[in-house]
């Protein structure tokens, strides 16, 4: 690491330090996203606040200030639950589940009702609507 120059240093510095917090748990058998929480239950301190990260997805923010997705979850941490979705295409919802809610006054904030598994549209717009 000497090798590298300073600001490489100091940012592989705050790469170790996160490293160090952070518990990595692997699904041995794809079952779900809800089996693989299961999975890192004995992992998760109890009353502790969690944050789960899905290993197959690219994180990117349309925040105006450039502000990441992980620092806007935890700006929106008051101590109950907080989760990030995203829109997505009709054309594209058979690869992921899907959520419906309703929205604060704001539109900043989404209080999900129901959920849906990946799958066909047609049902999950009946029973997501």
């Amino acid at each position: 690491m000497a090798r590298l120059p300073p600001r490489l240093q100091r940012y592989a510095e705050k790469i170790r330090e996160v490293g160090a917090k952070v518990e990595l748990v692997e699904q041995q058998e794809q079952l779900g996203l809800g089996h693989a929480v299961l999975c890192a239950r004995a992992a998760l301190e109890e009353e502790a606040p969690t944050l789960l990260l899905l290993g197959d997805h690219l994180y990117t923010t349309a925040h105006p200030e450039g502000t990441s997705c992980v620092r806007q979850l935890l700006a929106a941490y008051t101590g109950t639950s907080v989760m990030a979705l995203q829109r997505t295409a009709e054309a594209h919802v058979h690869r992921y589940g899907c959520a419906t809610g309703k929205w604060d006054i704001s539109g900043k904030a989404s209080w999900p009702t129901r959920f849906g598994d990946g799958g066909d549209a047609e049902p999950r717009r009946v029973h997501l609507t």
